[in-house]
């Protein structure tokens, strides 16, 4: 899905004629956005239910639990622990930033501030981060889909 998105975006932005339409930049930045997304959502369910169970209802569930502000925080909290690798810097940015241009492109009445060459550098800056983040290591992977899905109880619920 995520190739896919990628490429659906690219489409977007060359198969318009001399000038690319408002509403073709924000298709693009948004299907730009869900291919990280969606990688994020697979590596869940793939770390914490397995690939070979893609057609079961347990990896469904995990693969639809991702929630897209957790995920945005724990990709942050990962990227400033003191041994996250420069892939998971950059995917994390990358992620962040395009979730705000999503929110922009999806839900702004006012045309995008950006045009068809910014958001074709956005694309490939997609498409660099994802195939970074793929070369984790598979403990990396699972460590951070733990960190998307569950969430960390605080000093105060820690009760006996």
């Amino acid at each position: 899905m995520k190739k896919a998105l990628v490429d659906a975006a690219r489409r977007r932005l060359s198969a318009t004629g001399k000038r690319t339409r408002h509403v073709d930049i924000r298709r693009a930045i948004s299907d730009a956005y869900y291919a990280p997304f969606y990688a994020l959502a697979q590596t869940c369910a793939d770390e914490l239910i397995g690939a070979n169970k893609r057609t079961t209802d347990a990896w469904l569930k995990v693969y639809r639990a991702l929630d897209h502000l957790q995920a945005k925080q724990a990709l942050q909290k990962a990227a400033k622990s003191g041994d996250a690798e420069a892939e998971l810097i950059v995917f994390a940015a990358t992620f962040s930033r395009l979730q705000e241009l999503r929110h922009e492109a999806d839900y702004s009445p006012r045309p995008p501030e950006f045009n068809r060459a910014d958001a074709l550098l956005i694309v490939d800056q997609v498409e660099r981060a994802i195939a970074d983040f793929d070369r984790l290591d598979l403990f990396r992977k699972r460590e951070i889909a733990v960190r998307m899905l569950l969430r960390e109880r605080g000093k105060k619920e820690t009760g006996t």
